[in-house]
């Protein structure tokens, strides 16, 4: 197979791998969101209806309170009005709120005995309701109580009572007033809020029977699902059960469907959305039917690009191969017609015989030519052969130095890893024992004042090593990356030559050691950032006193000498072998043979601060003999 098909091949597998993987991506994202547009689609929807069945409820009770109010009412219970009055009376009041009776079925009074003596019509008169649980509960706690779904006991129509007590002035109970709607006017209510294209609306009572329903058959009959756990509890608050815990569930034909429940503010009842599960799988169809035809589009032209980019990727790669058969076949017929040019030379004619041409006849100029030819070939070859021995070379070359600098990189990992582990025992052995005085200090046992100054001394101490130990970090670490900052002023030579004596007597002998010295009167003045200077000075003396064995002595000498201040620190300790000598100045730095390890970094600040003055610092060291540094700064005459 050709490379650019091969090519093509590949550009196509891997341009329909990523086509399927993004429609699929694309495919679930959008079916994700249309699911949930869905979902808050149902709980919007069931929001609304709930809150007009409640309103309708609350109506039906102010209702049926007003009427437990009415003046004609107290009338007829104070035999004012007969039965037939009063009947007339619901009956008109009935008409003037309902002129097309598809809301109530009836207005009616209970007496104390719980048996209707007043209604709208003639058959409902002496019903007993008395073991109705609404009127039971209405009688009990005193309030307007609305029914679960019922049978009318008069005509067997579903509807739902609501009750509300009668007292008179002195608080005593006379009798009830009762509206009775039908439950059909329920369902007609949720029905003007529309769910999809196919959805509907269930209302369940107290007990779980269907109060509202598409399927008038299925009314005054007990819900085949099952409600979520926690809806009947009486500590939720109304609202939707989560969508993510919606069930799916089949109805008595075998459709799937997706239902959210939402439990009414004013009793127990539940109203439900019904979704069918079909009317998601469409739009998910559908939009699936898109990606599919956006995908085979976005597939066929990824396969013409992948042959037009195929065919601009191998043209060069084509051309390139034909040049290279073509120059390798060239000098193929060149080393063979030399060959037979030095073997037969005689035999020039046939020296570019090609195939099936006849031969060209040569005169021993073209024969001489030849062998020039095959002497310029003969030098390519030469070139070409040192060419690849100077190649060879420089490669064993590269190696030596890859590896010189893997040795290089291995050995400053070794020392960074030092530095890390003995950065960590100082940091936690000082803060150790600061913890420790301090502790000590706030324990509020009596103290000796002596001892007491000892402890905050001692945590003096460590805190000033916290903050040497800092500084040196964060001056390496920029130092590292860029000259340091000079913050330059001129300062008397005399007198800062004096401080830095001084401070360093004071410091070796306090540390046990020996101090010797000499601090030349120089006149002058001095441009350097002092502060620097001191730093470097102090990380020089600091590794005097480190290394040098107990009662040792420590030489400084501060004099001028040729136009210069110089600063000269010797000790007698341990020095520095010979084969560290070339890379005590190296961050991290520290030498094996050294028994007290350090950081290794103030060495190398110190040449950092010094070369940024414009000097060098330099030391002479023997090992087991001590070790001396020196550097110089330039003089200016005085103002």
């Amino acid at each position: 197979m050709s490379l650019k098909r091969r090519l093509a091949l590949i550009l196509c597998a891997l341009i329909i791998f990523l086509t399927i993987d993004l429609s699929y991506f694309l495919y679930h994202k959008s079916a994700s969101i249309i699911n949930q547009d869905a979902n808050n689609y149902m709980a919007a929807q069931l929001e609304r209806a709930k809150e007009n069945i409640d309103l309708s409820l609350e109506i039906t009770q102010l209702e049926t309170e007003n009427l437990a109010s009415d003046l004609q009412v107290r009338d007829f219970l104070n035999k004012n009005l007969s039965t037939g009055e009063m009947n007339t009376y619901l009956k008109e009041l009935m008409t003037q709120r309902d002129p097309d009776h598809e809301q109530y079925m009836d207005l009616f009074i209970l007496d104390l005995s719980g048996h209707i003596s007043a209604a709208t019509k003639s058959e409902f008169m002496n019903l007993d309701l008395s073991s109705r649980d609404y009127y039971l509960k209405s009688r009990r706690t005193g309030t307007t109580v609305t029914s679960d779904i019922l049978i009318a006991r008069s005509d067997g129509s579903l509807v739902v009572n609501t009750v509300s007590p009668i007292y008179d002035e002195n608080g005593t109970l006379l009798a009830h007033a009762g509206i009775a709607i039908y439950a059909q006017y329920l369902s007609n209510v949720v029905k003007t809020f529309e769910m999809g294209e196919n959805g509907y609306y269930i209302i369940l009572d107290s007990e779980n029977r269907i109060l509202s329903h598409p399927n008038v058959d299925l009314i005054a009959t007990e819900a085949d699902f099952e409600l979520p756990q926690n809806l009947r509890t009486d500590d939720l608050e109304n609202g939707a059960v989560d969508t993510a815990d919606l069930p799916v569930t089949k109805s008595s034909e075998g459709d799937r469907n997706l239902m959210m429940f939402k439990r009414m503010a004013s009793n127990q009842w539940i109203l439900i959305a019904v979704l069918p599960e079909t009317e998601l799988l469409g739009k998910s169809i559908s939009l699936l039917s898109d990606v599919i035809f956006i995908g085979l589009i976005t597939t066929l032209l990824a396969v013409l690009a992948a042959f037009y980019i195929s065919g601009k990727i191998t043209a060069p790669i084509v051309a390139i191969t034909e040049s290279i058969d073509s120059a390798a076949r060239s000098s193929q017929r060149l080393t063979q017609s030399v060959a037979s040019a030095a073997q037969h030379p005689g035999s020039s004619e046939k020296l570019f015989e090609s195939d099936g041409a006849a031969g060209i006849a040569a005169s021993d100029t073209a024969s001489s030519e030849i062998r020039n030819l095959s002497g310029s070939y003969q030098n390519f070859k030469a070139a070409l052969s040192a060419m690849i021995k100077n190649f060879s070379l420089e490669n064993e070359q590269l190696l030596k130095q890859t590896q010189t600098l893997t040795t290089t990189i291995e050995k400053r990992n070794d020392q960074t890893a030092q530095f890390v582990s003995v950065l960590s025992h100082d940091l936690r052995t000082t803060l150790t024992l600061i913890k420790g005085y301090s502790k000590a200090l706030t324990s509020g046992l009596s103290v000796d004042e002596d001892i007491r100054h000892k402890f905050l001394l001692e945590i003096v101490e460590g805190a000033e090593d916290l903050e040497r130990i800092t500084s040196d970090i964060l001056d390496s670490a920029y130092e590292a990356q860029a000259e340091p900052k000079l913050h330059v002023i001129e300062v008397d030579a005399a007198q800062y030559a004096a401080r830095i004596f001084e401070n360093s007597k004071r410091y070796i002998e306090e540390a046990g050691l020996i101090f010797a010295g000499i601090c030349e009167n120089t006149e002058g003045l001095l441009s350097i950032d002092p502060v620097k200077i001191t730093r470097a000075w102090n990380n020089l003396m600091s590794n005097a006193v480190k290394y040098s064995e107990a009662g040792g002595v420590i030489r400084v000498t501060l004099k001028g000498a040729d136009s210069h201040l110089v600063f000269s620190i010797e000790d007698h300790g341990i020095g520095i072998p010979a084969e560290d000598q070339s890379k005590i100045f190296d961050m991290f730095f520290s030498g094996q043979h050294n028994r007290k390890q350090g950081y290794g970094l103030g060495l190398f600040i110190s040449k950092s601060f010094l070369q940024a003055h414009g000097t060098t610092l330099q030391f002479a060291s023997e090992k087991n003999k001590g070790t001396t540094f020196w550097f110089e700064l330039p003089l200016k005459g005085p103002q």
